[in-house]
């Protein structure tokens, strides 16, 4: 029986059928490339994650690494805090331990001003003119930038070598400005225009390029 001489909806049946026995022949190449493709999207995906979560696991692995008397004397450097810094120090913790932006115990306090702290560090043994950060600062230059004078004094007295220069460019001082490589702490103040620390400290160039923004 011819096709044409059915009812619709049984010539509508049968074309059905026939379009789905033919689908996998007439198709099936472009499923396999769509399949794969989603396979390849998928591959990229999982490695961009795996990245992702390494990059996150670095600073949390390093805070771990810390002992639980390190990471309180870190804090205590950032609070001001000299009971828990002195008892952090008397548990252990090293005077010179370093945070996960590369900066010891007495880089934080000198940038927060923390003098009382900072007596404490250098009493146990903190390195006053130990580099840290990707500029490699020393911690007067972190009181330097931050416009600490007392805190520039102390470091001073406690033989804070003033001829140092700077390894890269600095972090934003508390003014937002940043300091080209190869400076020292006196020439960070006075291009900073901190008039009070620049006094403090000798060897200045006399003349500054304006901060870079």
């Amino acid at each position: 029986m011819h096709c044409d001489s059915l009812p619709w909806a049984i010539q509508a049946r049968l074309i059905s059928d026939q379009e789905q026995a033919y689908a996998p022949s007439m198709w099936g190449h472009e499923y396999d490339a769509i399949k794969k493709e989603q396979r390849r999207r998928a591959l990229r995906w999982g490695i961009i994650l795996i990245i992702l979560l390494a990059l996150l696991a670095i600073p949390i692995s390093t805070y771990f690494e810390l002992s639980r008397s390190e990471r309180q004397l870190l804090s205590a450097a950032r609070n001001g805090d000299v009971p828990q810094a002195e008892r952090a120090l008397a548990a252990g913790a090293n005077p010179n331990i370093v945070n996960r932006r590369g900066l010891t115990a007495l880089h934080v306090a000198a940038w927060h001003g923390r003098t009382g702290v900072a007596r404490a560090l250098i009493r146990a043994g903190a390195d006053v003119n130990v580099r840290g950060g990707h500029a490699g600062e020393t911690p007067l230059h972190a009181a330097a930038r931050a416009n600490q004078p007392e805190m520039v004094i102390l470091l001073l007295g406690a033989g804070a070598r003033t001829s140092l220069r700077t390894l890269g460019e600095s972090d934003p001082d508390i003014r937002g400005n940043r300091h080209p490589a190869g400076m020292t702490a006196g020439e960070i103040a006075a291009a900073a225009g901190f008039d009070g620390v620049s006094r403090l400290l000798p060897g200045t160039r006399g003349e500054y390029p304006d901060p870079q923004p």
